[in-house]
């Protein structure tokens, strides 16, 4: 088993990240690539050398390191575009599906009764489309 990090390329604002997750027929196992369209700057980890993976859950998500404090208003950290998914038996889909989907919020506690600190937008462009938000918000 492989995997790792993709540690090289660090976007900054307004980069265009491209990110594939893909099984290699040719040479087996999972590969992860992400591209940075702005600097050129590109890495691929396997995650699984010479055999299929098989995943019971994937994730789109946007992670901050070390956040500062909350910003004066609302900001768009990150635009998803053209996201589709493809399953290994050729199953095509965007991120509603055909399987179970969930929207994922982060609040300042964890839970449902803390403030929202990162959201995703809604969909669009045929659930190809979302961007990632950071919110503002008051700290008690």
């Amino acid at each position: 088993m492989g995997g790792g990090a993709l540690t090289k390329v660090d976007p900054r604002a307004g980069d265009s990240v491209l990110i594939d997750l893909y099984y290699a027929r040719a040479g087996g196992g999972v590969v992860a690539t992400a591209s940075d369209l702005t600097t050129g700057r590109t890495q691929a980890i396997t995650i699984s050398a010479g055999t299929k993976a098989l995943f019971t859950a994937a994730e789109v998500a946007a992670v901050l390191r070390n956040p500062a404090s909350p910003p004066p208003s609302n900001s768009r950290l990150w635009q998803f575009t053209s996201s589709a998914v493809t399953t290994y038996t050729g199953v095509h889909g965007t991120m509603t599906g055909p399987w179970t989907t969930s929207e994922v919020i982060d609040t300042t506690n964890g839970g449902a009764s803390g403030q929202t600190v990162m959201s995703p937008s809604f969909l669009f462009d045929n659930n190809a489309n979302f961007g990632a938000w950071i919110r503002a918000f008051l700290l008690k």
